[in-house]
């Protein structure tokens, strides 16, 4: 497992989130966890380790067989650390992060983030192979840059563009914009350090991977984004 990433992937990341109530995790004890009023809640927040570690590890065996079957892994190809509220599957051709966290707005309610990255080769998503294993898990791709950019400068290249302005909104201190490519059913969002290509819940990792590269090939040609964001050959 030690191919290392490509340029073109080294910083490229699924990502996906669902909520949930505490209360129904499996390991939630009626009459013994109280779930605190606001957070932080340092006790609640140990406990809630415990709380979540059955539904952690039956999620986490699952995705294992799941994958196994999927792309035909071999015991050398695949591996599973949990260590609750964390996962980890580490693959010959990504790794897998699966984390609960309590949400700071209620603490009744809880987020299980799926986060794929260190991806080896991106045509691991071209046959299909994954999409059933993750249908309706991702909705996000971020890539990461390798230095902060100036927001001030892109919003005003993009304006500049052709029909520009009308696809752009961002807030007063230019601290971030989205973008409304034509042709995109999502939205491209950036920030100083990061580009991300946000796609209405339930499209599969392949297709989301497809509109994340055709994004990025499409700014690309944007004089700030156009040396840090690599193009496919």
């Amino acid at each position: 497992m030690s191919n290392s990433p490509s340029a073109e992937t080294r910083n490229v990341h699924l990502l996906g989130a669902r909520m949930g109530n505490v209360k129904n995790l499996l390991g939630f004890r009626k009459g013994f966890h109280k779930v605190p009023a606001v957070l932080p809640d340092a006790n609640f927040e140990r406990q809630f380790a415990s709380i979540c570690a059955s539904d952690l590890e039956t999620l986490a065996r699952d995705l294992f067989e799941k994958l196994r079957a999927a792309r035909g892994y071999k015991r050398k190809e695949i591996n599973l650390n949990v260590g609750s509220p964390d996962a980890t599957l580490t693959t010959t051709d990504f790794t897998l992060d699966l984390r609960y966290e309590l949400d700071p707005a209620d603490p009744g309610d809880y987020r299980l983030v799926h986060d794929l990255h260190t991806i080896r080769d991106i045509t691991v998503f071209a046959d299909g192979s994954l999409n059933e294993v993750f249908s309706g898990v991702f909705n996000r791709v971020s890539f990461s840059f390798g230095e902060s950019i100036d927001m001030e400068d892109l919003i005003d290249e993009l304006e500049d563009a052709p029909g520009g302005a009308a696809s752009l909104r961002y807030p007063p201190d230019c601290s971030e914009c989205t973008i409304q490519l034509t042709g995109f059913v999502g939205t491209v969002r950036v920030t100083p350090r990061e580009l991300e290509v946000v796609s209405p819940m339930g499209a599969s990792p392949a297709e989301l991977v497809k509109t994340f590269v055709e994004a990025s090939d499409v700014l690309a040609s944007n004089p700030t984004l156009e040396r840090l964001i690599p193009r496919r050959k």
